[in-house]
């Protein structure tokens, strides 16, 4: 994969249902895990489907791969890795805020959406 494939991705990550067994939220995450070769180097772009810890683990896995690994080449130094970095950076913040629209957390309600609920006299 080149520069422009890894860069040009935005964060996807959405929730595709629940679990029958728990009954909790599922969520799928585009992750990129990049590797520096020296000379070379090489990019998977993976979509992973789980529960929120799940995705967070896996999150976890490819970021500590990329510190590790991604920048053992000179393109990989300059542009590739921290591209890898920022997409999973990016689709992280998206999972968090898919979560809390999950889970109904009250930071998830659009700005301005505030309810306003009758004042007892």
């Amino acid at each position: 994969m080149n520069a422009a494939s890894t860069s040009s991705k935005t964060a996807t990550t959405k929730t595709v249902g629940t679990n029958a067994k728990t009954g909790q939220p599922m969520f799928q995450i585009a992750l990129v895990q990049h590797s520096g070769l020296v000379l070379t180097w090489f990019t998977a772009e993976y979509t992973f489907t789980g529960s929120y810890r799940d995705c967070l683990a896996a999150l976890d896995v490819a970021q500590r791969h990329n510190r590790l690994a991604g920048w053992w080449s000179p393109a990989s130094l300059l542009r590739l890795n921290r591209a890898a970095l920022a997409a999973n950076t990016a689709a992280g913040k998206t999972l968090a805020r898919e979560a809390a629209r999950a889970f109904g957390h009250p930071s998830a309600r659009p700005v301005g959406a505030e309810t306003k609920e009758p004042v007892a006299a």
